[in-house]
Parts: structure tokens; C-alpha cells; sequence
């Protein structure tokens, strides 16, 4: 290496006088045990290096919404319902459920409540749980009300100590409502913004952070304030909220490493908080449905005799011994369920489960493909029809 040309220039050397080729990169030559570790030069990365990182599959903390890291802006104009979309995303990740047929994954949430923090705590967060039945349920979900500065390193630190605490673990998801209010200075500064994303990247560069921000003014189709925000987030959705019909739709302005341009829209219906106004009448707040017209059609599915007598017998069960869930397990609004037990006893009363077989492996056969068809569903020891 003498001439200056460097470890390439070996490996070529290598090559013509027939050795095999050589595939190390620069990483790999700092991770070695034959030396101590070098500090005076960069990692990086082989071809070998990027094939190797094909094989991990793209991540999403919500499939095809919110990447598994990074910096993700909600933006629209005022009253376009950004925080109870918000609001619903985070719930779905601390709870682990579907957001509205798109998988989630459950991992630990701070909701930064950093304007109307008195709404969020007394009827959007309980709103939410009552209507999706998950009242006596603990998920790992904090909200934070107090002012947190994230372009200060040492509130970031402090915020990542304060997840530890709630956790015992780093959040996954941290949703800053609003941006302008989470920074020093203001949002059109170049300077001011760095300080906010390096700040952010530095101390939660495993986790998704959401910001809920305003659209420009007179350019709905952007953020408000510096053009290196605008560019700096991984991905970004746009909210276009109708306040008169109250429906939103959330479309995916850009994903900067996945496809952009789809869209999902909401009507945001009326639910109970549990709380009363000081003349006794109920106090509410809204929650987001998927919009009827937004729902894919349901498609029949084929059943042969033995699964459809299944179902029969399952629907007698429904209507002879059904009940309301308990409210602990989480289950979805409105539905009834018997016991798995009940629903076994049944099949084997009237003679569907031979008692001279297996009945254990039929029980299970016919269970099963009406879970893969989607015509029941099962949580702990329960089963109901959708």
C-alpha cells in the first residue's frame, strides 16, 4: 500500500495472479481479531455487503403507513382531523391491533400532547378505548402533557429515560402533536430545524416519530415553514379533512424507500368518553371508521358440508348461550361470543365430532379452516362470527 492506491489495488493485484476474489469490506477489516480496532477510517460497505442486506424484508410499524424508523410528517390545514387520525394509528400500535386491515406492530408509544393536551387525556384517548371495547386493558401507551423540546438533546434524553421508566424498554412509536411547539425558534429556520432532527435522530434512531404539523400557508400540498423539513422526513401524510361531513382521507404524499400515493379514508363517528357535562348530558369525541365505501367487498367463501354444518351448530350456539365479551380481552365492538368448550360439546352431541376416532384432531381440522376462510374468529377461549 505503499504507493497510496489502497486495499482495492491489492485485491486486483490479487485477482490476476489467480487468487480467489477477495469480498471483505472495510467493515469487516475493523471488526477482525487480529489487531485492535481501527478508528481512523470509515465503515463501509461491499456489493457483498448490499446483496447480504436484501435479505432482510422491508419493516413497517404500520404495513405500508409507517416505516418501522425514521421521521414521518401528518400535515393538513386546520380542522382536517390530524389528531384523531393520529390518535388512532398510536392506539392500534400499543394495543398491537390492525390499523384498518394494515398490520401493526406492537411496540411502546409516547403521545406528546403538546396542544390540547386536556382533549387527548379526558376524551379522545378514553373515547377511543370505549368504543373499541378495550376499557379495562393496559397497553404500554403514555401521555406526556408537560412541554418537551426536542431540539434540546438533554429533553430528548430525558424523554428516552422517561419511556425506560414507563417501559422498560425504548418507545417504538412517538407521536409529537404539535411540531412547532416540540422546538426552540421557529419551524421556518434552516439552523432551528437541523437542531430539532439532529436532536431526534440522534437519541431515537430505532423508533418512528410522527409529527403533526400545519400545510403551508396558500400551498396545501406542503408543510409550513423550512424546505429542509419538508425534505428531511422519510415519509409524509397528507390529511384532506371535509369538517362539515366529518370524513378525512390520509394519502401517503411520499414514502422516500416504498411506493407512494395510497390513500384511506375516514368518517369520524360519535362516541361516549364516560364523562358527563355539569348538566348530566354524555360528553363525547370522535373516532375514525373506515368509510363504508373504502371497505372491500367480502367475498363468499366455499365451505364443504362438514364446515358448513360447523357453522350451523356454532350459530345455535350464538343464539341459545351468547353474550357480550368480557370487556379485559379486547375484542371488537359489538360482537357476541360463546366458549370454544360450548361450541365443541355441541359439535359432539349431535354427533359431528365421532367419538370413536379422533375428535380432538376433527375439532381442530374444522376450527381451522374456518379461521383460514375468515368465517369465525377466535380470541382466548372464545369464538364469534364476524
Amino acid at each position: 500500500m505503499a504507493d497510496g492506491t489502497g486495499y482495492a489495488w491489492e485485491a486486483d493485484e490479487g485477482l490476476a495472479a489467480g487468487a480467489p476474489p477477495l469480498r471483505r469490506s472495510t467493515r469487516r477489516m475493523m471488526d477482525e481479531d487480529d489487531g485492535p480496532p481501527r478508528d481512523d477510517v470509515f465503515a463501509s460497505l461491499s456489493l457483498a455487503d448490499c446483496f447480504a442486506a436484501q435479505q432482510r424484508p422491508a419493516r413497517w410499524t404500520i404495513k405500508k403507513w409507517l416505516p418501522e424508523a425514521g421521521l414521518v410528517a401528518l400535515f393538513g390545514p386546520s380542522n382536517a382531523f390530524k389528531s384523531f387520525a393520529a390518535i388512532d394509528m398510536a392506539l392500534c400500535v400499543a394495543h398491537g391491533l390492525d390499523w384498518h386491515g394494515h398490520a401493526a406492530v406492537r411496540a411502546p408509544v409516547l403521545y406528546l400532547a403538546l396542544e390540547g393536551s386536556d382533549g387527548v387525556i379526558r376524551q379522545r384517548v378514553p373515547g377511543w378505548h370505549r368504543h373499541h371495547g378495550l376499557e379495562a386493558t393496559d397497553p404500554p401507551f403514555r401521555v406526556i402533557e408537560v412541554p418537551v423540546i426536542l431540539s434540546r438533546l438533554p429533553d430528548a434524553e430525558k424523554l428516552e429515560r422517561t419511556a425506560m421508566a414507563a417501559f422498560g424498554r425504548p418507545p417504538g412509536l412517538i407521536v409529537v402533536d404539535v411540531l412547532k411547539r416540540a422546538m426552540d425558534g421557529t419551524d421556518s429556520s434552516d439552523e432551528d430545524v437541523a437542531k430539532l432532527l439532529e436532536s431526534c435522530r440522534r437519541v431515537f434512531s430505532r423508533a418512528v416519530i410522527l409529527f403533526i404539523t400545519h400545510s403551508g400557508w396558500g400551498d396545501g400540498s406542503r408543510i409550513r415553514g423550512s424546505s429542509d423539513l419538508w425534505g428531511s422526513f422519510d415519509t409524509r401524510l397528507m390529511a384532506a379533512g371535509d369538517k362539515e361531513s366529518r370524513r378525512v382521507t390520509i394519502t401517503v404524499e411520499r414514502h422516500k424507500d416504498a411506493d407512494s400515493g395510497a390513500a384511506i379514508s375516514f368518517d369520524l363517528v360519535t362516541v361516549e368518553t364516560g364523562m358527563a357535562d355539569d348538566e348530566g348530558a354524555p360528553v363525547t369525541t370522535l373516532v375514525p371508521e373506515m368509510a363504508e365505501d373504502q371497505r372491500p367487498a367480502k367475498q363468499p367463501a366455499t365451505m364443504n358440508a362438514r364446515q358448513k354444518l360447523g357453522l350451523d351448530i356454532l350459530r345455535d350456539c350464538v343464539i341459545k348461550e351468547g353474550a357480550p365479551p368480557p370487556s379485559h380481552v379486547g375484542f371488537p365492538r359489538g360482537v357476541t361470543v360463546v366458549t370454544v368448550d360450548s361450541w365443541k360439546a355441541e359439535l359432539r352431541s349431535r354427533g359431528v365430532l365421532n367419538p370413536d376416532g379422533n375428535p380432538r384432531e376433527e375439532f381442530r381440522r374444522l376450527k381451522d379452516a374456518l379461521l383460514e376462510k375468515k368465517i369465525i374468529a377466535i380470541r382466548e377461549s372464545f369464538v364469534w362470527i364476524p
